[in-house]
């Protein structure tokens, strides 16, 4: 990036997140800052892309930041022997780490075993047509087949 370029590309980024508004944040810079709109497109694609990766770099560092309070409170709790809370705060970070394996209730069970049998009879609706293998075939087999007609060709 050309460093004038690099100027209007933060200017834009400033006014984005001011206005809080692509196309307000857009209008302005072409009327404070005299752009063109082909060259407004394209320094407002920079600066997203810019605001994007300063948030990554935000949320790293505050992910970061919160681990080591969690530790800290895990540490201080368990030296003046509030295990209760040193415990409760050790579960937090397990969370936050995304060390618990995430249970599905019944009902999300459910819809997902209703979309997986609407997928699969979709599925047989279009392979059985084909006349691959006897109607009521298993899935598995009239796949098998039609991987096998597809490659011979």
């Amino acid at each position: 990036m050309v460093e004038d370029d690099r100027d209007v590309v933060y200017k834009c980024l400033l006014l984005l997140v001011k206005t809080a508004h692509y196309e307000v944040a857009r209008n302005l810079a072409i009327s404070q800052l005299k752009l063109k709109e082909k060259d407004a497109e394209r320094i407002f694609q920079k600066a997203k892309k810019e605001l994007i990766r300063s948030a990554e770099v935000y949320r790293d560092d505050e992910f970061g930041l919160a681990v080591q309070t969690c530790r800290e409170l895990i540490a201080t709790n368990f030296k003046i022997k509030d295990y209760k809370t040193a415990l409760a705060t050790r579960r937090e970070l397990n969370r936050l780490l995304g060390l618990y394996v995430q249970s599905t209730t019944a009902e999300e069970s459910e819809v997902g075993q209703e979309t997986e049998s609407a997928t699969l009879a979709a599925i047989r609706e279009h392979l059985e047509p084909l006349g691959l293998a006897p109607e009521g075939t298993d899935l598995v087999e009239l796949a098998r087949l039609a991987a096998i007609k597809v490659t011979e060709k």
